[in-house]
This record gives structure tokens, C-alpha cells and sequence, in this order.
């Protein structure tokens, strides 16, 4: 029998109403449990007997519904369960969290079970943000215990919402009043979760407007396309997005227009410049490998691009590789001729031993810029290698006169004697060079060769001296004193120039060279045989390299291979 609100004292209800609400709270917990037999709570139990296990908490419950473990839940397992779909369990899941802390079972273990719960689900929520029905279930639901919880929330108004019977409905409105702080975090919770729809929904709305912009955007740039080309970018698009939504939908968008950006003709032109400068920077910092294939990726971007053509045809031409250099400078001289793009194509075409052609490319130079110097001496040496010597004397010499202050016109008339042997009167240009401009470094550095080729060695060491007071970190010139100092004997000296040179360039051949001679003298066989090696591999003809390579392999006791490099060494003269 139920006893009206109000009908006991102190709004408690008779002896038979709790006998019968707790025989139907046992029946529920029952049920809850899956026993079905009706056993006693633990609290009622005899002494002795088996406590039994709690109650599963609703997260456990739902957890064991789904079968998923810890183990799954970090694998992603959890999360593939809700995006197929099995988000209802988790709106369920906080239905009867609610419904639990209604009736008023255990308050305190039941809200923390509904905050988790929560919890949980605002973490999985975030990474499906499609699931905007199932939040508005769950408001709709959170909005019902809002209303219940406030402070004006009587047993009327929980009966009528909530559909329980009278003493029940009394029972949670005394729950509710003397349990504040739970009501306030209750509410709290429920913000907390009409926040997360909000931020959910302008999540969906950004998203979305993302991908209008990226259409418009894939729009625009497919316009360079042809008919086909367009058609079919479309039809593989609807495809690709075909059942994808959100991020990887967003994702596949923005790999489109990066893509077509790139291959547009303003994506072309920013990529080329990017490769261009960094091309450019290793050039200036001494690395025209380095440099080289940025320069070919550009000119595949770009392939009209005359800057990047040139600086290609420049480096080709650094890197030796004049029939590729030569290539680069004549597609640009289509566009017309112009004399930064004429010299070095005859400078190259010169070193491929077309000399011919090089001095046409000269004459070419010449008409339009007929007053340049650097121009002039650079045909007049061509000259005098195609045997016309007499001509390029005669040039050289009118140079020279009409420009006194020209130490290049000088040199070039100098260099042309000593090639041809003629080394006095090379001598006599370079000492009277040097008594006019005693700081020209070229002039003695020349001299110095001169004096070297024509066995003058005093003079060759007087000048290499001159030229280290002027530079002192020439290199040729620590060679060439380095040279003069082993064939006196002086290995002390050789030894110290050498190690100069070998800090600016130790894989130079005459580095390797002299100081293998040198280790060899002091009795370091083994380094010198290592030196003379990686010699003799970068340059197999030369006579100096072998022989020295056999007297190391002398030192060292290996009698064998020292006969074979000294019979190469001997082999090599009687051919030169």
C-alpha cells in the first residue's frame, strides 16, 4: 500500500511501504547482476558466507557489453566500435548513469561514474565530429535532470518527469535537497557537454567552409587544364571522396590544391626562384656540384627560363663539361646574341678544341662590344694557339700600346712567347712588367713560371718568394718553393711548404707528389707509398709520379711492385 505524500511523520513512509520498496530494489539489483536467484545482498548475508562481488559500475557494464579492453581501447579499437556505429550504446551508457542517480542509489559512487562517463565520451566525441545527433540525445537527456536538480524541483514535478511513483519520486526529492554539491556539479556537467556540442558544431561549420575554399581554389587552378584534363580531375576527386568524411576528406583537398598550386604556371615560377637561389648560394660558397642539380631541376620546371639556363650553361662550364655548356649557351643565343652569353661559349668551345668556331664566337663578341679589352686578349691568345702567333704578337703589341696601364695586354704578350718557347724574351716582358707595377702578384707569379720552365731556378725562387710576401697563402707558389727545396736536397723546407699547399687543396697531384718525395726521403715509406698511390691513380701518365712510386716501393722492401711502377715510369719517357 502507498501512503500519500505527506501522510507520515516527517515525511517518512510506513514499515510496509520500505518492506516493499526494498523487495523491489533487491529484485532490481538482482537483475542487475545477471544471478536471477534471488540471493540476499551482502549485508544480510549469514555469518561465514561468501561476500559477493560489488556492482559493476556502468562503465564496466558497458565496457563488458562491448567486450573491450584497456588493450583495445589504446590500439583504437574503442574508437572504430563508435565510428560503426555503436554510438548509441555510448548515449545509452549515460541514460542509465542518469537514471541511477535519480532513484538515488548510492549518490556519490554514481555521479563520479556519470563524470567519467562524460569524460570519456567528450575524448572519443572529439575525433567524430559528425556525431551531432547523439549529442543532442544526450542534451535532451542532461536537460531533463537540469530541470530536476534546481532548487524548485519537488516530487510533483519529478513525478511528472520522470514517471516514477509517488514514494519514489519523494525519495529522489529528498536526494536531491540534501545533496548540493552533487546537483551543482550535476549541472556543471551538463554545461560542460552543451560547450562541447558548440564547439563541436563551429568545428563542422569551419570544416566545412575550409572546403568550399579549396573547391573554389581547385576551380580556379584547374582552369590552365584542358576540357579532358578538367573532367577528369573532377571525376577523380568525387571518387577519392567518395564515403570520406571530415579530416581525411579536408586532407585530400588540400594534397589537390598544393598539387595543382605547384603546377600552375605561378607554383612554377616560386619553385624555379626557390631553386634558383639555393643554386646561386652554393655557387658563391664554392660548390658547383652541389649547385648543379637544383639548376637541372629548375630548368625541367621552368624550361624557357633564361637565368636559369644560364647560370646551368656557367656551372657546366665550372665543372668542365663544355659539350653540356656549349648545349645551354646556344639555346640561349636563339633569343639573340649577347656578349655575357658569347665569351664563355667561346671559352668553351675553345677548350673542346673547336677553335674555329671559338674564334667566330669571339667576332660575334667583338661586334657588339668592340672597345672591350678582356675581349680582345682573350682572341688574340686564341691566336697564337691556332698557330697564327705572328698576328697575335702584332695585336698584343698595338694592345699594349694603346693601353699602357694594361698589365692583362702584358701577360697575354708574355704568355704568347713562352709558349712558344721563347722564354728570354718572355723573361725580359714579365721583369720589365714587375719593375713598373712591383704589387702586380700576376706578373710575378708568371715570372716565376717562366724562370721554372726555362730551368732558371734561381729565378723562379726569387720570385715565388716575391709572390709570398704579396699573398702568403699562394699555393702555387708553396709548390713551386716546395719543388726547389727537394731537388737542393732541402726536404726540412719541402716538407713545410708542401704541408702548406696541403691545407688549401690535399688532393692536389703535385701536393701528393711532393710530399710522397718527401716522406720517402725521411724514410716514412708506408705514407709516401700511400700519397704516391692516390698520385699516380690521378694522373697514370705522368714519368715523376711512377718513378718516385717505384723508389717508395724500394724502401719498403717490395721489390716487385717497385720494378713494375719503375718500368712504367721508364715506359712513359721513351713514349714522351
Amino acid at each position: 500500500m502507498t501512503v500519500p505524500a505527506g501522510s507520515s511523520s516527517g515525511g517518512k513512509s510506513s514499515g510496509a511501504d520500505i518492506a516493499s520498496l526494498g523487495a523491489a530494489e533487491l529484485e532490481r539489483r538482482r537483475q542487475q547482476r545477471g544471478s536471477g536467484e534471488g540471493a540476499p545482498a551482502a549485508s544480510a548475508a549469514p555469518a561465514g558466507a561468501t561476500p559477493r562481488a560489488r556492482p559493476r559500475t556502468p562503465t564496466e557494464r558497458f565496457a563488458a557489453q562491448l567486450q573491450v579492453s584497456p588493450r583495445k581501447d589504446e590500439s583504437g579499437e574503442y574508437i572504430r566500435l563508435i565510428r560503426d556505429g555503436y554510438a548509441d550504446r555510448v548515449e545509452a551508457m549515460i541514460r542509465e548513469a542518469g537514471r541511477d542517480i535519480e532513484v538515488g542509489k548510492k549518490t556519490d559512487r554514481y555521479s563520479k561514474a556519470a563524470k567519467d562517463i562524460v569524460s570519456e565520451f567528450e575524448t572519443k566525441a572529439k575525433e567524430f565530429t559528425s556525431k551531432v545527433e547523439l549529442l543532442k540525445r544526450v542534451e535532451e537527456r542532461i536537460g531533463n535532470l537540469r530541470k530536476l536538480v534546481s532548487e524548485e524541483a519537488d516530487a510533483d514535478e519529478i513525478q511528472k518527469v520522470l514517471g516514477h511513483d509517488r514514494p519514489t519520486s519523494e525519495k529522489v526529492a529528498r536526494l536531491l535537497q540534501d545533496t548540493r554539491q552533487f546537483r551543482d556539479e550535476l549541472v556543471n556537467l551538463a554545461i560542460f557537454i552543451f560547450d562541447l556540442r558548440d564547439r563541436l558544431d563551429e568545428q563542422v561549420r569551419s570544416e566545412a567552409k575550409r572546403e568550399e575554399q579549396l573547391r573554389l581554389r581547385i576551380t580556379e587552378l584547374s582552369s590552365n587544364l584542358s576540357s579532358k584534363e578538367r573532367v577528369d580531375l573532377e571525376v577523380q576527386l568525387e571518387r577519392s571522396l567518395r564515403g570520406v568524411k571530415h579530416e581525411p576528406r579536408l586532407e585530400i583537398l588540400e594534397k589537390l590544391e598544393k598539387k595543382l598550386t605547384e603546377d600552375s604556371p605561378e607554383g612554377k615560377e616560386l619553385r624555379k626562384q626557390q631553386l634558383l637561389e639555393e643554386a646561386r648560394s652554393h655557387l658563391q660558397s664554392g660548390h658547383p656540384e652541389a649547385a648543379l642539380p637544383l639548376l637541372e631541376q629548375a630548368h625541367e620546371i621552368v624550361i624557357t627560363s633564361e637565368e636559369v639556363l644560364f647560370e646551368l650553361g656557367k656551372t657546366y662550364q665550372i665543372l668542365e663539361r663544355y659539350d653540356a655548356a656549349v648545349g645551354a649557351f646556344n639555346k640561349l643565343l636563339k633569343g639573340g646574341d649577347a656578349v655575357e652569353i658569347l665569351v664563355p661559349l667561346a671559352q668553351c668551345l675553345e677548350a673542346l678544341g673547336q677553335t674555329a668556331q671559338a674564334l667566330r664566337t669571339y667576332e660575334r663578341a667583338l661586334a657588339l662590344r668592340p672597345d672591350d679589352l678582356g675581349i680582345r686578349i682573350a682572341e688574340c691568345v686564341l691566336l697564337s694557339h691556332t698557330g697564327r702567333f705572328d698576328e697575335a704578337v702584332r695585336r698584343l703589341t698595338d694592345l699594349s700600346a694603346r693601353h699602357p696601364d694594361s698589365s692583362e695586354t702584358v701577360l697575354a704578350l708574355a704568355r704568347a712567347y713562352a709558349s712558344q718557347g721563347m722564354f728570354p724574351k718572355a723573361r725580359s716582358i714579365l721583369v720589365t712588367l714587375t719593375q713598373q707595377q712591383p704589387e702586380c702578384l700576376d706578373a710575378w707569379t708568371e715570372l716565376a713560371d717562366v724562370c721554372w720552365r726555362s730551368n732558371d731556378f734561381d729565378g723562379a725562387e726569387s720570385a715565388s718568394h716575391k709572390v709570398l710576401t704579396l699573398d702568403p697563402n699562394s699555393f702555387q707558389a708553396h709548390i713551386r718553393l716546395g719543388d726547389l727545396a727537394r731537388m737542393s736536397g732541402d726536404f726540412r723546407s719541402a716538407d713545410e711548404h708542401y704541408r702548406t699547399a696541403e691545407t688549401q687543396n690535399p688532393d692536389d697531384f703535385s701536393v701528393l707528389l711532393g710530399l710522397g718525395a718527401v716522406l720517402r726521403e725521411k724514410g716514412q715509406a708506408e705514407d709516401a707509398v700511400r700519397n704516391l698511390e692516390r698520385a699516380v691513380a690521378m694522373n697514370p701518365n705522368d714519368a715523376e709520379a711512377f718513378h718516385e712510386l717505384g723508389m717508395a716501393y724500394l724502401s719498403k722492401g717490395d721489390a716487385l711492385a717497385a720494378g713494375k711502377a719503375i718500368q712504367r715510369a721508364v715506359s712513359l719517357n721513351s713514349t714522351a
